[in-house]
């Protein structure tokens, strides 16, 4: 851990990763949850998103969508794997501004839709995440100190 010098004060990792998880838990209401203590879908840190969390956040921002409409959202968003980084990066900010074009069967036809990630015009209804040390495997293994 990398201690920096600012002023007469010395600065640590850990202190700065505290200092940014508190901000965002006190003064913007975030959850905070250590990423070490989440559950995982498997235990080769392959998640990319917080197991449960995603689809019951979706229901609620898309209410008027059924099961499968959020499902077929979730599994693209699990699969963006395609291009440069760059590029998924570019696709899931077009999901985030957008939202998820999704194909489905409601029980009687095939529909498509779209999911939103985020409820804009209800900020209250989205739901606030900070994870510190979550723990990702993508061709290798990275923990970021603080992860929203």
């Amino acid at each position: 851990m990398g201690q920096f010098q600012y002023g007469v004060v010395k600065i640590n990792e850990e202190f700065f990763e505290d200092v940014v998880v508190e901000h965002l838990v006190e003064e913007l209401g975030y959850e905070h949850l250590y990423g070490p203590d989440v559950e995982r879908t498997d235990n080769r840190y392959r998640d990319v998103f917080l197991l449960g969390l995603l689809s019951t956040a979706l229901q609620r921002i898309n209410p008027a969508l059924p099961k499968a409409a959020v499902e077929e959202a979730v599994r693209k968003l699990n699969d963006i794997d395609a291009g440069s980084l760059e590029q998924r990066n570019e696709i899931f900010n077009a999901y985030l501004q957008n939202g998820v074009e999704v194909h489905f069967f409601d029980g009687k036809e095939d529909r498509d839709d779209i999911v939103y990630l985020l409820d804009f015009s209800n900020p209250d209804n989205n739901d606030f995440h900070v994870v510190n040390q979550w723990t990702f495997v993508e061709h290798s293994e990275k923990r970021p100190d603080v992860t929203i």
